[in-house]
């Protein structure tokens, strides 16, 4: 393994995926709505702040926690969660 994903093995959130999921999903959303309707910002600028905030929020917990899929933590770390492990050799 490389030796980013070796320094990622004993994370459950990682805050980079959280910062690109969520930026991202802020990005998408304004574009989108100055595209397709511009007059919500003029009119309603304060509530869809705030709708872009709240899914930031979520995207960005939700991307943040999939790197526990992606890049799984050493098995002795799942073992003390209490997730179980899958390694033979520790049986």
């Amino acid at each position: 393994m490389t030796d980013g994903i070796m320094s990622m093995k004993y994370e459950f959130f990682s805050w980079r995926g959280f910062f690109i999921g969520a930026a991202s999903i802020a990005l998408v959303l304004v574009i989108q709505s100055y595209v397709s309707f511009p007059v919500g910002w003029v009119e309603r600028a304060v509530p869809f702040a705030f709708h872009v905030v709240g899914s930031s929020l979520i995207v960005g917990i939700v991307s943040g926690s999939v790197l526990v899929f992606l890049f799984p933590p050493q098995q002795d770390v799942i073992g003390l969660a209490g997730l179980g492990s899958d390694d033979a050799t520790q049986h």
